[in-house]
């Protein structure tokens, strides 16, 4: 049994802190990440243990001083909220995601920063496995189940992998983006790349999600603030051409102009009855809110865990404290993405960024909670800060 055990730590030590192991690990998190499965919470936790292996083998891992007071203050506010209103027990599993959601941003933050992980192998382990999905995806859509998972069509959208077809919309939306940056700016894979953002482009529609069609026509407008005074006359006719695609599409395919025409009356699949009740809670308890974890009541209708609004959630959730905790993230990103010298990549990451938190987020499930949209937060904020931040998660001398 003793020499079992040392076998097992003796492959820890070695395996997990080897660059290649942590690589593949990284590979297969994404990869099985849209599952929202037990398969993918496996391989979040793979990850982290090799980081931990990793930084005890090294002893190396610093925490900045900004993000060290963040985290702390953050979690006192959590605990404050949850000793008024004695709800400590069962917040406890909630606990634990958000202290995985924020091992996963300083694993993969300290990662880059190592040049273990680097923006390519980034760009593949979106690319290879979504590009299935979207496969996957089409297929669903005319055969009406997923042949992976044997998923159905959720609400006439596709959800291919995720079941979901507002996650596999978030899912597909992070690839189109990458596709997208090979385009204008790798040019190496273009033919490949152009095929693959058009499929993912008409997958996006076929889904069904507004919030992730918004968050794309938020993205694109952005970057044509950044970009158009140096675009090509030839991408100003492709995009009239796919302006005109899109078009044709509404017009021919009945779920979509459906959708559109709830877009346009505002229809919010019960959204706004959601948010106004929820308001009226926050007046009841507007300092530290009803802690996390505290179900949503909505007379009528189950408890729901979060509004489809991040903004709502936290002064429910954290109370004014809570939004001014928000408020204080999104200058900090902002002034990161300001600040970044990787001219090519900041504008998508700046587009990404307000689209996702301004839109996405506002719309769509929340970070703090869903086990998809959580840790893939995550993983953006850990890039952006990776690639635009001059903060060290690493000490200057190894020991």
């Amino acid at each position: 049994m003793k020499n079992n055990i040392n076998k097992y730590i003796s492959f820890l030590k070695t395996k997990f802190v080897e660059p290649k192991f942590i690589q593949i690990l990284f590979f297969l998190m994404l990869a099985t990440l849209p599952f929202v499965n037990k398969i993918s919470k496996l391989f979040i936790v793979l990850f982290l243990i090799s980081f931990v292996v990793y930084i005890y083998k090294h002893k190396d891992f610093h925490i900045p001083k900004t993000y060290k007071y963040f985290f702390i203050s953050f979690f006192i506010l959590l605990l404050g909220g949850n000793i008024i209103n004695s709800n400590i027990v069962n917040s406890l599993h909630q606990y634990l995601y958000l202290i995985i959601f924020f091992m996963v941003f300083f694993s993969v933050v300290y990662f880059f920063q190592q040049n273990i992980l680097t923006p390519k192998l980034l760009l593949y382990s979106l690319s290879i496995p979504i590009s299935l999905y979207i496969l996957d995806g089409i297929i669903q859509y005319f055969i009406g189940y997923d042949i992976l998972f044997h998923n159905y069509l959720q609400n006439g959208g596709i959800s291919s992998v995720s079941k979901n077809r507002n996650i596999f919309g978030l899912v597909v939306y992070f690839f189109l983006v990458a596709m997208l940056y090979l385009i204008i700016e790798v040019k190496k894979y273009k033919t490949i790349a152009w095929i693959f953002f058009i499929l993912s482009s008409i997958v996006i529609f076929l889904t069904l999600s507004r919030q992730i069609w918004i968050s794309m026509f938020v993205f694109y407008f952005i970057l044509f603030i950044s970009y158009y005074k140096i675009i090509n006359y030839k991408y100003f006719m492709i995009a009239i051409l796919f302006i005109l695609s899109i078009i044709t599409m509404f017009i021919w395919i009945p779920s979509l102009h459906h959708r559109l025409i709830d877009l346009e009356t505002l229809y919010s699949s019960g959204r706004f009855s959601l948010w106004l009740s929820i308001i009226e809670q926050i007046k009841q308890s507007p300092i530290l809110g009803y802690s996390l974890h505290s179900p949503i009541l909505l007379e009528g209708h189950i408890p729901y865990l979060y509004s489809h609004n991040l903004t709502l959630d936290i002064l429910y959730y954290f109370g004014i404290f809570g939004f001014i905790f928000f408020i204080s993230f999104i200058l900090y990103m902002f002034r990161v993405l300001y600040s970044c010298k990787n001219k090519i990549l900041k504008p998508y990451l700046v587009a990404l960024f307000i689209s996702l938190i301004f839109v996405q987020q506002q719309l769509g499930a929340s970070m703090l909670i869903h086990k998809f949209v959580g840790p893939a937060m995550m993983i953006l904020f850990a890039f952006i800060v990776s690639q635009c931040s001059n903060e060290k998660f690493y000490s200057k001398v190894k020991h």
